[in-house]
């Protein structure tokens, strides 16, 4: 946001890379969240070669996923 009066950010991405370890397996997991300057973020998650795509409303923070 360039000002107080604006709730959201305009654009970017925020990118974030895991791996963890659980009994002895190693699995990598890639989270990215869009930003477009509404309250919507459009949120990505890979882990296990599955990919769950949701949108999140900052506004109400009830996301919706499909």
């Amino acid at each position: 946001p360039d000002t107080r009066a604006d709730k959201w950010p305009k654009s970017g991405s925020l990118l974030v890379d895991l791996t963890h370890t659980m009994s002895g397996t190693t699995s990598t997991s890639h989270l990215s969240a869009t930003f477009n300057g509404t309250s919507k973020v459009a949120v990505s998650l890979t882990s296990g070669g599955v990919t769950l795509t949701c949108t999140v409303d900052l506004a109400s923070q009830s996301p919706t996923c499909g």
